[in-house]
């Protein structure tokens, strides 16, 4: 097995791993609805049988939503990609463009686009405390994307205070360690059944 597909084989474990486990909490009531996003590269999307492993995941794990999210980038925006994103929203699953702010390749194809949620980039957001461009920059971002019909979302969230901003930016949803650091999914688990993030408003994700 070569290098390449040893990387394909671990996604479709932690795929699989992590359906069965939010499933899991769906049936137990601690979840409703959750929609479980996994990263993919272009060259995962589009290899021969990706499709067909994400139907195998959302039949085996009721309750459960799925969302790809893809590194911004020319790969983002090829016919070949968003044909595979078109095709995958078929089955109800969703598809985020990430580290908008980074470059502007997709900003111009917003509206035609697969993808219905964008990601602003963890550089740009660290910026917003003292820099009143990147403040402007997101405001703008966020109104371009919500006139094309999507949700935005902040990744590098810090603090209260940068949620707070990005709230007032129009931000719909953040990633970072305000939300959380990097936990297992027993942590996890113990986190929403004690209900931890409620005070952390709606915005988290």
């Amino acid at each position: 097995m070569c290098i390449r597909d040893r990387i394909y084989a671990i996604g479709d474990y932690v795929l699989t791993n992590a359906a069965e486990t939010v499933s899991k909490w769906v049936a137990e009531g601690i979840v409703e609805e959750p929609t479980l996003w996994v990263n993919v590269t272009a060259s995962e999307l589009l290899r021969t049988g990706f499709k067909q492993r994400v139907r195998e995941v959302i039949a085996a794990a009721p309750g459960v939503a799925l969302g790809v999210d893809l590194v911004e980038g020319p790969a983002a925006v090829e016919k070949t990609v968003c044909d595979v994103i078109r095709s995958l929203a078929l089955d109800d699953v969703r598809a985020s463009v990430d580290g908008l702010g980074d470059s502007y390749s997709v900003l111009t194809d917003l509206s035609r686009l697969p993808y219905d949620t964008v990601k602003l980039s963890r550089d740009i957001v660290s910026r917003i405390d003292d820099d009143q461009y990147s403040r402007g920059a997101i405001t703008l971002l966020a109104q371009l994307a919500h006139r094309a019909g999507l949700q935005v979302l902040a990744t590098g969230v810090e603090n209260g205070a940068q949620l707070e901003l990005l709230r007032a930016m129009g931000v719909d949803a953040i990633q970072g360690h305000f939300a959380s650091q990097p936990i297992t999914a027993d942590e996890m688990r113990t986190r929403l059944v004690s209900n931890e993030w409620a005070g952390r408003g709606s915005n988290s994700s």
